[in-house]
């Protein structure tokens, strides 16, 4: 196993998703990134590219987090629908509440 030793942030893992990289055969921390040893190289080098590419500092905002949680979450997504149908209100409604409650809970924007 080998590190790459590098301030890692809060959205490394957002940034992974994004860059279409599931089931990273990584692990990470503050510190660092530490590949495991069936890492895949065409993997280890887009995990590579992500971690250039990354600033430790970015914050994920509230509305971010929910459109990523809605986008990867097949579960969410339906139940998204049910309630939205019980409410008597469209899906893209009920997500702009549920972003709205987000970010009064989290401080964030």
């Amino acid at each position: 196993m080998s590190w790459i030793m590098t301030p890692i942030g809060e959205t490394f893992g957002l940034e992974l998703r994004r860059a279409g990289i599931e089931n990273a055969r990584c692990a990470w921390t503050r510190e660092g990134v530490r590949f495991l040893e069936d890492c895949p190289p065409a993997q280890r080098a887009a995990i590579e590219a992500v971690i250039a590419a990354h600033n430790p500092g970015t914050v994920v905002s509230a509305v971010d987090e929910v459109d990523e949680r809605l986008s990867r979450d097949p579960m969410l997504q339906r139940l998204v629908a049910a309630v939205a149908q019980v409410a008597g209100v469209s899906q893209q409604r009920m997500v702009e509440e549920m972003k709205a409650v987000d970010v009064r809970s989290s401080g964030r924007r």
